[in-house]
């Protein structure tokens, strides 16, 4: 019987070949990542500066609502902008440094008598000797390098707040300048699509840091007034400590709550008990009561993008990240929104918002008809309003 031999099927050879405009794409974004990298530092400048002339740019239209002009408003914000952080550092520097000054000559004191409570508790007296032993003079001085960076950090950001200070009052002083290039740059069918954005992004971002300037002022005050009635010395510290750390949901309350306990526990443990209690019922309160009343719609987020959104922010950047990362994160919800982009696991079709941007492209064409190009920004911010009143159900005015 002849033998069969069987031939193997040949593998057909598989090219992959980049095409010029894919290849140009590729070094188009991997230059403008090394080029990001190495503006950071003004790019991020630029960004503190869009925020603040957003968060004080309805304060502007409010004024110029009652017949004041906008140089004259822009100016008026911003000179009692200057004079109430003046007033707030003569108020609060001396009598900060006084007590940082008092709490650094009783620290050891201090020690002692909180060390001397937590040994007369079963379940404290673990941690009594550590604390009696520990010298933060020796802490500082392992750190004198990190200390010293510290403060020629503090010195940049001074600088960098000036800037911004600088940069987003010019915004805010001409901003039609600056709108007629981005319309200049943008096709005319994208005007609409580009004010509804613009005005979303004040609204975000803007409604949460006047909302977080609201509710770390309250925590700062509560635990100010907290401390006092409680007898606690050095009680500013730790009162401006609890407002920086109320940036943080979740864990802000947690970790401001810490240091105060502390302090507390040189009164006693019923005192430390109770100013631990009152603390996470007011952190209770205003997430419960002031945040939604403050905030409104401005964010809207799940707590588990929250949370993700918090962990970057504060690894990149720290505590300003941590404060930049939910206004960021709801932006880029916004413009995934906006730009009708479809998510993986999704199944919106944006059919109702598509008939709304074809609504809006027609007004924008048929008011547009005959203006000057210096007006388009102002017709495609009338008509986004009413785009945006009419998905809100908000009033257009």
């Amino acid at each position: 019987m002849p033998s069969r031999t069987t031939e193997r099927p040949k593998t057909a050879a598989v090219r992959y070949e980049l095409s010029n405009r894919t290849l140009f794409s590729v070094l188009a974004a991997v230059a403008s990542i090394w080029l990001l990298a190495q503006i950071w530092g003004v790019v991020l400048i630029i960004l503190g500066a869009l925020i603040l002339a957003g968060t004080l740019n309805p304060l502007v239209g409010a004024l110029q609502r009652r017949g004041i002009t906008r140089p004259t408003a822009v100016s008026a914000i911003f000179a009692a902008l200057l004079a109430t952080l003046a007033l707030a550092l003569l108020l609060i520097v001396p009598p900060l440094m006084t007590q940082l000054s008092t709490l650094t000559t009783q620290t050891p004191s201090i020690q002692a008598r909180i060390a001397d409570q937590l040994a007369l508790q079963p379940w404290t007296h673990v941690v009594a000797e550590p604390i009696r032993r520990f010298k933060p003079t020796d802490l500082l001085a392992k750190h004198e390098d990190e200390v010293l960076a510290y403060s020629t950090a503090t010195v940049v950001a001074v600088a960098s707040a000036a800037t911004i200070l600088a940069l987003a009052f010019y915004l805010l002083f001409d901003p039609t300048r600056y709108l007629h290039l981005l319309f200049a740059a943008v096709p005319r069918a994208h005007h609409v699509k580009v004010a509804t954005i613009l005005a979303r992004l004040e609204t975000i971002v803007g409604g949460y840091m006047r909302g977080q300037l609201i509710t770390s002022g309250l925590t700062s005050v509560f635990v100010l007034c907290l401390l006092l009635a409680c007898g606690i010395a050095a009680p500013m510290p730790i009162a401006l400590l609890a407002g920086v750390f109320d940036v943080l949901p979740f864990v802000g309350g947690l970790i401001s709550a810490i240091p105060a306990t502390l302090a507390a526990m040189e009164q006693g443990p019923q005192i430390a008990l109770v100013v631990l209690g009152a603390i996470l019922v007011f952190q209770e309160f205003e997430s419960r009561v002031l945040v939604p009343r403050i905030y409104g719609r401005t964010l809207r987020l799940p707590p588990g993008a929250i949370v993700v959104a918090l962990l970057i922010g504060g690894s990149l950047l720290g505590i300003p990240g941590a404060l930049l990362a939910l206004p960021v994160a709801a932006a880029i919800v916004m413009l995934t929104e906006e730009l009708r982009v479809v998510m993986p696991g999704l199944t919106t079709d944006f059919a109702e918002e598509r008939k709304l941007d074809e609504r809006a492209a027609r007004a924008y064409e048929e008011r547009s008809v005959g203006a000057v190009a210096n007006e388009a920004p102002i017709i495609a911010a009338a008509v986004a309003s009413e785009i945006i009143a009419v998905t809100t159900n908000d009033d257009p005015a």
